[in-house]
Parts: C-alpha cells; sequence; structure tokens
C-alpha cells in the first residue's frame, strides 16, 4: 500500500513538473511520453472517482423518494410505502444487472435494442463496473417514481410485478433508443442517430416513470372516497417527513445531474448551478401559484414545484444559461401546478403528484433543450426548429412507449393477479393488512376504536410499561374505571324505576281495570315519568361526555401515529397525561353531581313507593267528570313528554278548531290516554327516522255529539297485519312492552262512551290514532 501511495505521489509531482516546468521535465521524448501516461492515469482515476460519487448521491435519492412518499401517505400505510421503496431498487439492480444493462447499452440491433454485456463479464474493466454502477442507480429511480402514484391501494406483489416490468423492459429498452452508443464500440439508438437529447435523464428516467405511472392509476383507481359526493383530501400524515425527502431528492440530483458528464470537467460546475437554480425557481412558483389559486402556502404545491423544477432542467442543464435554467424551473413548476389539478379533475388519484412532477415537467424540460438553449448549442447540426421537432419526436415516442406498453402489462397482471387490495384491507391501512406492521400506538387506538364501535367499556385497555403510549392506556383505563362505576350506579337506578312502573301495571291487571287510580296516576305517574327521563338523561349525557373525551384523545394519538417519539419529547406531548388527568378529574367531578342527583330520585323513588302503597287499596276509584278543555289536556300532555321531545329533535304541529267546546270527561282517563299516544308516537318516529320527525295533533268537532283528538306521525308505521290486533291485551311490538299501553286506552275510551282507533297505509309510511269522545257522557260534578 506504501508502495501504491509512493507511486501514486511521484506520478502527480511528475505531472505538475511536466505542467509547470516542461523544459526542465522534459528532456526528451521518453519522460514526455512517460508524463503524458501518468496524467492520462490520473484523470481516468479522478473522472471514476466522480462517477462512483456520483452514483453515491444518486443512490441517495432512494432515501428521498422513500421519505417524500412516505410522509404524503397516510400513517396507516407509510411502512408499506417505505417498503416499497426499498424492495423495488433491490429488485431493479438485480434485474438491470441481469439483463437490463445489455438491453440498453448492449451492441445495437438497427437501434431498437442491445444484445449482450448480460450479467456483466467477469472480465468488465474499472470502468465498465463504474458506469454500470451509475446507470443502474438510474434504473432505480425511474422504478420508484411509481411507488407514489399507486400508494394506499396497491397490493404489495402487483407493485412488485409492475417494478419487474419497468426496470426490466420498459426503461432499458426506451433507454437504448435515446442513450444506446454511450459505450465505446457500440451503435447508438434510432432516437439518438436522429440527434434526440436528454442529457441526464428528465424523459429516459422521469417521464418514462411518469407515464407507467398514469396508466397504472388509471388501471388500478382511486382511493376509497378520495372522489365522489364527499371527497376526502386524504393528506399526508408527516409532511416534514416528505420535505426532508425534497431535500435529499435535491442533494442525490447534484450526482444525477453532475454525474452525467461521466467526467470531472470544467462543465460540472455550470450543471450544479444550473441544477440549483432550477429547483429554488419551482420552489418560489410552487409558492407563488399555490397562494394565487388556493389561498395559503400549500406544502406539496412547494415540494413539487422544487421537484418539477429539477425534473424539467435534468435535460438540458449542460447547454443552458443560468436564467435560462431558472426559467424552465419556473415552467415545470406552472405546468406541474396545472397538471395536478387537470388530473384531480379527471379523478386520477395521483398520491404524490408523480405523473404531474415527473411525467409532465419531464416532457417540457426536453423540449426547452430546443427552445431555451442558445442556437447551435446542442452540437447535432440541425437548426432550432429542426431540433424541436426532434425533441418532440423523442418525447411523444417515449409516452407512446411507456404509457403504451405499461398500461397493456398492467392489465394482463391484472386479470391474473388483482393488483387491487380489498376494502376491507384499505380501511384499516396496507402496514397492518399486507405486513402485519402494528405499533404501539396502533395497537391502544385500535382498542379504543372497537370501544368505541362496540359500545362496551368494561375491559380495560392493555398497558405497555415505562413508554409514553403505556401512561395514555393508564389515564385512559382509570376514566373507563371512573365510567363504570357511575354507569352501574345509574342503570341501578333505572332498573327500580322499571320495578315500580311494572308494580303499576300488575296493580292495574288485579284491578281488573284500563288505569291505576286516578291520584296514583295524577300523584306518582308523572312523577315516575319524570325520574325515567331525568335517570336517562343523566346517563346519556354521562356516556356523550365521555365518548366525546375519547374522541379528543383519539384525534390526537392518531395525528402523531408515526411521530410518537418527537411528539411525546415536546412540550405538548410531554403534557398528554396530565391532560387525562384533568379529564379524569372533570369526569370525576361530573359524575359526582350526577351521583347526587341519582341519590335525590332515589330519595322520591322511596317517597313513590309509599304513595304507590297506600293508593292501591283504592284502584277502583274511577267515574269522576269534570269540565275540560281539550287544548290545555293537550298542552299538559306535550309537557310531561316535551324532555323527551326535545331530545330526540321531534316537531309537534297543532291543528286546532277555533269552536272547541269545553267537554265533561274524566280527565285522568283522557290525560293516559294522550301522554300514552304522543309517547308511543314519539317511539315510532324515533324508531323509523333519522331526520324530519313530525307529529301533528288534531282537535275538532266532529257533530253536535261528539269531537275528534287525532295524533298522526311519520314514523315507523304499522303492518297491515297488526292494525286489527294492536289494542288487544298483551299485544305488542316492542322488545320491552308489556301490550297493556293501548289495551288500557281503548277501554278507558270505551268506558267514557267514545273510540280509539288506528289507521297506517303499512311500515315505514306512519300511523294514526284517532280518539272520539262525546261532549256530554254524563252529569258533571261542579
Amino acid at each position: 500500500m506504501i508502495a501504491q501511495a509512493t507511486r501514486i505521489a511521484i506520478r502527480i509531482a511528475a505531472v505538475g513538473l511536466w505542467a509547470f516546468c516542461p523544459s526542465v521535465c522534459l528532456a526528451d521524448d521518453s519522460a514526455a511520453v512517460s508524463a503524458g501516461s501518468a496524467i492520462e492515469e490520473l484523470r481516468t482515476l479522478v473522472d471514476q472517482s466522480w462517477v462512483l460519487l456520483a452514483a453515491g448521491l444518486v443512490l441517495l435519492m432512494q432515501a428521498g423518494f422513500l421519505c417524500l412518499e412516505s410522509g404524503l401517505s397516510r400513517a396507516k400505510n407509510g411502512i408499506n410505502v417505505a417498503l416499497k421503496n426499498v424492495a423495488d431498487f433491490c429488485l431493479s439492480i438485480l434485474l438491470y444487472w441481469a439483463f437490463g444493462y445489455g438491453l440498453m447499452f448492449g451492441a445495437s440491433v438497427a437501434g431498437l435494442v442491445g444484445t449482450d454485456g448480460f450479467l456483466l463479464n467477469a472480465g468488465a474493466t474499472a470502468w465498465s463496473l463504474t458506469f454500470f454502477l451509475f446507470q443502474v442507480t438510474f434504473c432505480g429511480t425511474a422504478t420508484t417514481i411509481v411507488s407514489g402514484a399507486v400508494a394506499e391501494r396497491i397490493r404489495f406483489g402487483g407493485y412488485l410485478a409492475i417494478a419487474a416490468v419497468v426496470s426490466g423492459l420498459i426503461y432499458p429498452v426506451f433507454g437504448h433508443w435515446a442513450w444506446g452508443g454511450a459505450v465505446p464500440g457500440t451503435d447508438a439508438g434510432w432516437l439518438a442517430r436522429m440527434g434526440f437529447i436528454d442529457f441526464a435523464g428528465s424523459t429516459v428516467v422521469h417521464s418514462i416513470g411518469g407515464w407507467v405511472s398514469l396508466a397504472a392509476v388509471i388501471l388500478i383507481g382511486p382511493r376509497t372516497g378520495r372522489f365522489g359526493d364527499n371527497p376526502s383530501p386524504m393528506n399526508g400524515h408527516n409532511l416534514p417527513l416528505a420535505m426532508l425527502g425534497v431535500l435529499l431528492l435535491w442533494f442525490g440530483w447534484l450526482g444525477f445531474n453532475g454525474g452525467s458528464t461521466l467526467a470531472m470537467n470544467a462543465s460540472v460546475p455550470g450543471i450544479l448551478v444550473n441544477t440549483c437554480l432550477a429547483g429554488a425557481l419551482g420552489g418560489v412558483a410552487g409558492v407563488a401559484a399555490s397562494l394565487l389559486f388556493v389561498g395559503r402556502v400549500n406544502a406539496p404545491d412547494v415540494m413539487n414545484g422544487v421537484i418539477s423544477g429539477l425534473v424539467g432542467v435534468t435535460a438540458c442543464c449542460h447547454i443552458l444559461s443560468p436564467a435560462a435554467s431558472a426559467l424552465v424551473g419556473l415552467s415545470s413548476s406552472v405546468l406541474c401546478f396545472a397538471a395536478a389539478r387537470l388530473l384531480n379533475r379527471w379523478r386520477l388519484d395521483d398520491c404524490v403528484g408523480a405523473v404531474s412532477a415527473h411525467g409532465v415537467a419531464g416532457a417540457w424540460g426536453t423540449l426547452c433543450v430546443a427552445l431555451l438553449a442558445a442556437d447551435g448549442a446542442w452540437g447535432t447540426g440541425l437548426n432550432r426548429w429542426s431540433q424541436l421537432g426532434v425533441q418532440a419526436v423523442g418525447v411523444g415516442v417515449a409516452f407512446l412507449w411507456a404509457f403504451g406498453a405499461s398500461f397493456v402489462v398492467v392489465h394482463l397482471i391484472n386479470r391474473f393477479y388483482p393488483l387491487r387490495v380489498s376494502l376491507e384491507a384499505e380501511a384499516q391501512g396496507l402496514n397492518v393488512a399486507e405486513h402485519g406492521a402494528s405499533t404501539e400506538v396502533l395497537d391502544l387506538l385500535t382498542a379504543m376504536q372497537r370501544q368505541e364501535v362496540t359500545g362496551v367499556f368494561s375491559e380495560s385497555v392493555a398497558v405497555e410499561p415505562h413508554t409514553e403510549v403505556g401512561q395514555i392506556a393508564v389515564g385512559y383505563n382509570r376514566v373507563l374505571s371512573k365510567f363504570n362505576n357511575e354507569t352501574a350506579l345509574l342503570k341501578e337506578a333505572k332498573a327500580e324505576s322499571e320495578r315500580l312502573n311494572k308494580q303499576l301495571v300488575d296493580a292495574a291487571h288485579r284491578a281488573g281495570k284500563a288505569e291505576i287510580a286516578t291520584d296514583v296516576l295524577h300523584n306518582v305517574g308523572n312523577v315516575l315519568n319524570s325520574v325515567n327521563v331525568s335517570a336517562g338523561l343523566v346517563l346519556e349525557r354521562l356516556e356523550s361526555k365521555h365518548a366525546h373525551r375519547v374522541e379528543q384523545t383519539a384525534d390526537l394519538i392518531n395525528e402523531h401515529l408515526d411521530d410518537a417519539g418527537a411528539f411525546f419529547g415536546s412540550a405538548r406531548g410531554s403534557a398528554l397525561p396530565g391532560f387525562l388527568r384533568q379529564v379524569a378529574r372533570g369526569l370525576e367531578e361530573d359524575l359526582f353531581e350526577a351521583t347526587r342527583e341519582l341519590l335525590s330520585l332515589m330519595e322520591r323513588l322511596n317517597h313513590i313507593k309509599a304513595i304507590v302503597a297506600t293508593q292501591q287499596t283504592h284502584a277502583a276509584l274511577s267515574g269522576m267528570t269534570e269540565p275540560v278543555c281539550l287544548a290545555r289536556l293537550v298542552e299538559e300532555a306535550e309537557l310531561l313528554n316535551s324532555s323527551s321531545f326535545d331530545r330526540h329533535d321531534v316537531e309537534v304541529l297543532r291543528q286546532y278548531d277555533e269552536d272547541l267546546p269545553t267537554i265533561m270527561v274524566e280527565k285522568q282517563k283522557v290525560l293516559q290516554i294522550l301522554v300514552n299516544l304522543l309517547r308511543n308516537s314519539k317511539e315510532a318516529l324515533v324508531a323509523g327516522r333519522t331526520e324530519g320527525r313530525r307529529m301533528v295533533v288534531r282537535l275538532a268537532r266532529l257533530d253536535e255529539v261528539n269531537v275528534l283528538l287525532e295524533v298522526t306521525d311519520n314514523g315507523i308505521g304499522i303492518a297491515s297485519g297488526n292494525l286489527a290486533k294492536i289494542f288487544g291485551h298483551g299485544f305488542t311490538t316492542k322488545h320491552d312492552g308489556h301490550g297493556f299501553g293501548l289495551h288500557s286506552c281503548a277501554n278507558a275510551a270505551k268506558e267514557m262512551g267514545g273510540s280509539l282507533t288506528a289507521h297506517s297505509d303499512g311500515e315505514g309510511r306512519g300511523a294514526s290514532f284517532r280518539l272520539v269522545l262525546p261532549l256530554q257522557p254524563q252529569e258533571a260534578l261542579v
């Protein structure tokens, strides 16, 4: 090693002496030959070193694509997208080594395809190995462009099949047409012979990847919910990661464009400057376009603006002035912005904007070779318009070949191996569905969502000890414990209320009457209904509040699924356990107040028990009539049900005749019927509709001796087979009913000399109950 270093040092010294002191060092011709050989060897070594370094920079672009695409995907698919970027690069290297490189740079057959150089001969030179390494990174770039476009809905195996076709066939064949002949001793491809110029691959690499992406997007279809009546934007879950990806791509692009000289020469600095200017102007144009048309700086527009600028200048950075390069970046960004909006209008779902940023911008940049370079700078001997025609042919052929071939191949693959994941897998996320890749945060969120869907909160969620997620789980379990304890008390109070209600019904059965004694109905029935409603409201409020807190916690966790470490290290994330403790304390205070209310209700229930016991001995009281204003009686019945109406958004409409007389009836019996009818109508509305719940109460004078009270709703309706038996004793359609309410109401109406009938056009078409009462059933008690 020391000897080799010494030889290199001597050669460098010889070069220096030859370059600066030729009269001293070149004493004879042999010395000149020796110095010239040393210079050539050193130049070759420097050129190889530069291309190898450039290959490493282009390889870094794979990391940029990984960050960009996974950051612009939703969290549930981020691992899948990252894994595709690693796997497709591995696959493209193997296929390009096996035959892709040979197809692209082998000995040409009529300028159409290469025929040798497969598997790289064992005796390959250092330069050919360097050239292969540089070119294989280009192949990987063209292939991985497709990954982002079809993200979040393609099967992993299906994507690898598409990647194999791109890296093994579509990319190397077109590459031969445009770049064939780059290896000394081989013939040029047919496009290259025409004078087509694409310095570093705006079309050969980027447009090829973009047009394959377009075909795949069309055939696979958009993500579920992306378009339609209620479209979802489906924003990326980690935009900072995506922006890091853009910067990595930018850095790698220095090797992409600078290394395409295949030598460290005087043109490299200008190429690198032009590359950076185009990227910068592309980003600025993205900022301006999003401000002008979106009203804010939209991160994806800025990122794709930078990328499109870099893509556009790739074909012409070696012959443009810095000002022209900046113009290419600016115009490429504008075209990318417009193309992305056009794709959305056509409902083509490109997850990361690959078609517009790579396909469209790459085509435009290739045309700019003839449009913006100095006249004749392309060196083909063609004038500007002839060169533009050749460039347009290359761009058009690239589209026809990449889009057409991939459309056919992807269509065939899809017929025998469906590329689209199932709806269930898409909803679950490809991280889990395709790879079984879960995280602590995802496991906790899944457990919380399962409880939200099932409504079962009796089991605690699993706790991962000594982690931030574990602290959240512990706090959540405390909330669950409080909720379950207080819910048990509420259910116990509600069960006691229902037991008392059943006791009243049983008392009515034993007495053989349609209702319990008037005093019980008046003094107990309304109070008991109020107790039931109050208990239900307390329970409903507690459950709703808990669900709201759970949803807030779930949303916060979901927002930071993929950056949990960074989030929990931040001020906001570290405060989350404290926030949960505050939620628990607040819930405990709310539950304490609810418990006090329940204790009060329990005392009222005990008082009702005493009233029931006393009044059961007087259940036979009836027959007491008094003058009654039906409109006021309806208002009283509505008042008893008002909280329930408000809770379920029931609209009550009144239709009263103007000349309604005062009638002589047993007021408590009529009130019982009205309360029952209104409650039944409300329940039919809740069961049959989610909105537009409407009830109409009509009061009218039928003739000289009768009045009509009619309750109509647009609820669940009554089956035709049930109309004949709806007033029968014990008949009910409710899972918790006893079949006594309407039967007792019909009997009460009959006892007062009236009638109660029902009408419905069938299930789902509403129902109407008509109570007819006589004006003067008997002498009124004054």
